[in-house]
């Protein structure tokens, strides 16, 4: 079977997890030899603005890895075959927030840390602001894989736990906390504080996913679609309003800044 198990069975046909089918799963992975992973611990841890509206200094730039990193799309991979579902809010929002970032860049995690819930409680569940996640993964092929187990979490409802739990468990840049092993034993970590029911089920299918790469082009994607935006920095954030309005906010900027430019495009 494979291909990330025919897009588990077909367009995320088991996205809950069915106990039954997953028994086959479990067979095919016992097969290739990917459970014992669990026995493994886990290790926590310039773009100008256009804006209408002035953003507070500083801004934030990309703290270059040293290390190369390969964001090429591999030929004998699948092809991009969407945009990953990862809206935050509503999506008759009026305003709509594209958050460019990268899960090892020390900046994103302080925006994830100390500005989203703001944004969520006034603006989010309120129903007038969105926010799509496009990864920036820039600083290393940690990054790259970081990116694509938040996309596997994703098949499985929990895109945004896992997202959050990312930036929380952020370790030095390319230290080895967002590799391949720690990032298993993170969703499961998070599929037991979730009481799940299925954990061990799920991670299996996570493995799966994150060992084949499943989401590698689509990553890569967003990255090249970011630099076409002209994103230099992480974390960066392009506001788009009703009409079009094209606002730009580089770094961790504080709450405030966002407020200004939404409260400006609110008032027309």
């Amino acid at each position: 079977m494979n291909a990330y198990l025919r897009f588990i069975v077909r367009e995320r046909g088991i996205s809950k997890v069915n106990p039954i089918a997953m028994v086959a799963i479990v067979a095919v992975l016992a097969i290739v030899g990917v459970a014992g992973f669990m026995l493994l611990p886990f290790v926590p841890s310039s773009v100008e603005p256009v804006s209408q509206v002035p953003v507070e200094q500083p801004q934030a730039k990309v703290e270059k890895s040293g290390e190369p990193v390969d964001v090429q799309p591999r030929p004998d991979e699948p092809p991009v075959l969407h945009v990953y579902p990862n809206r935050l809010g509503s999506e008759s929002a009026s305003i709509t927030i594209f958050e460019y970032g990268d899960y090892q860049c020390p900046n994103c995690a302080r925006f994830n840390r100390n500005v989203m819930s703001q944004l969520i409680l006034k603006y989010v569940d309120t129903g007038i602001v969105k926010i799509y996640f496009r990864d920036f993964a820039y600083y290393g092929p940690n990054s790259i894989t970081a990116a694509i187990a938040a996309r596997c979490a994703g098949d499985q409802d929990m895109y945004w736990d896992y997202h959050h739990a990312l930036y929380l468990a952020q370790g030095p840049i390319n230290s080895g906390w967002a590799n391949s092993t720690n990032l298993k034993t993170l969703f499961y970590e998070r599929t037991l504080a979730n009481n799940q029911h299925n954990e061990l089920a799920q991670t299996l299918l996570f493995t799966e996913c994150i060992d084949s790469e499943y989401y590698r082009n689509e990553v890569i994607q967003s990255y090249q679609d970011g630099l076409k935006e002209g994103v230099g920095a992480t974390p960066t954030f392009i506001i788009i309003g009703p009409d079009g309005r094209k606002d730009v906010i580089v770094g961790p900027q504080p709450f405030p800044s966002f407020e200004k430019v939404i409260e400006s495009i609110l008032s027309g």
